[in-house]
């Protein structure tokens, strides 16, 4: 054979591979997937498993099996499941199409406990600002503008006082004095709880402080436009330290004697460890609109402007 004709067959070889009649057609067969919600669902909530994504290359799906992962099991493109107790579960999918092919995806849920063991309504009607100060809780308001001090066995009105600034985000007691976040100005405010008049006033080390507590010590302060946390001198208003927020809407700040507690506008609670915010636990948290924190010696208060309703929390279980 000569050269020429060796390379007519490699040309004609190549033309035939590339039309493809040396090609052979592969099995595909179906893709298996799955969503599921809520993300992070609690013991006895009914959580929506939707596998209407999965799909068949070239054939039809007849069958969706689940497998829940707690020993329970399901068939259907969409089903809903309870699960009874917390941990996390890893969830199974299988499809199989109408060549007895089959496909598995599997993911993993985290079930959690529900948190609020009780709930009170609030004083007004847009709580945001808590602050404990050993015998009673103190809500500021953000619509009427009021600062109200509550018991917490009875949620019984003790008190009520005007607030000195119409943007009163974030609420903090120092053990003599309460203090307020001026959103309007960007202030820190300290407060005569027997009158309500200003006492004191720092530039917030952000544009826009949210959150706002007291360590014993310092004052700790979250910021929505820089997403960050700063501890504060309460005397000079100085930077001690500073650190990223975890999430992406920083709200209210609480100091339970050892760490840090953050709620975050998205619907997150934070534990955060005060020496450099690493985050030791995340959590659904109650209601809506998580806004302002207090911790009252045993139990964390969440505020919800939206439900109008103060939640406790007993952290012992997370």
């Amino acid at each position: 054979m000569n050269a020429r004709m060796l390379s007519l067959l490699v040309v004609a070889g190549m033309a035939l591979w590339t039309t493809g009649c040396f090609h052979q057609k592969t099995d595909l067969g179906p893709k298996a997937e799955f969503s599921f919600s809520p993300a992070s669902p609690k013991v006895g909530e009914d959580v929506l498993f939707d596998a209407s994504n999965s799909q068949a290359t070239d054939g039809q799906i007849i069958e969706y099996l689940w497998d829940f992962g707690d020993g329970a099991t399901e068939e259907g493109p969409i089903v809903i499941h309870r699960y009874s107790a917390t941990g996390r579960y890893l969830v199974k999918l299988t499809v199989k199409d109408d060549k007895n092919r089959t496909n598995s995806v599997e993911k993993a849920l985290q079930v959690i406990e529900e948190l609020a063991s009780r709930s009170l309504p609030a004083p007004g009607p847009s709580p945001i600002g808590l602050a404990w100060d050993g015998q009673a809780l103190w809500v500021a308001d953000t619509l009427d503008l009021k600062l109200y001090k509550i018991d917490l066995q009875t949620g019984a009105l003790l008190t009520s006082l005007p607030l000195p600034t119409e943007i009163p985000d974030g609420l903090a007691w120092d053990g003599k004095n309460l203090w307020v976040v001026d959103g309007m100005d960007g202030k820190l405010l300290q407060i005569d709880p027997s009158n309500g008049k200003v006492s004191k006033s720092l530039v917030a080390p952000g544009d826009v402080p949210t959150g706002l507590t007291w360590d014993g010590n310092s004052l700790w302060v979250a910021d929505l436009d820089a997403l960050k946390i700063y501890k504060i001198n309460a005397i000079t208003g100085k930077v001690i330290d500073v650190f990223n927020a975890p999430g992406d809407a920083p709200a209210g700040l609480a100091w339970d004697g050892q760490y840090l507690w953050h709620s975050d506008g998205g619907g997150r609670l934070y534990k955060l460890d005060p020496r450099g915010g690493q985050v030791l636990g995340e959590y659904d948290a109650p209601g809506l609109d998580p806004a302002g924190l207090a911790w009252d010696g045993q139990y964390l208060w969440v505020s919800d402007s939206i439900e109008k309703k103060l939640y406790k929390i007993d952290t012992k279980s997370l």
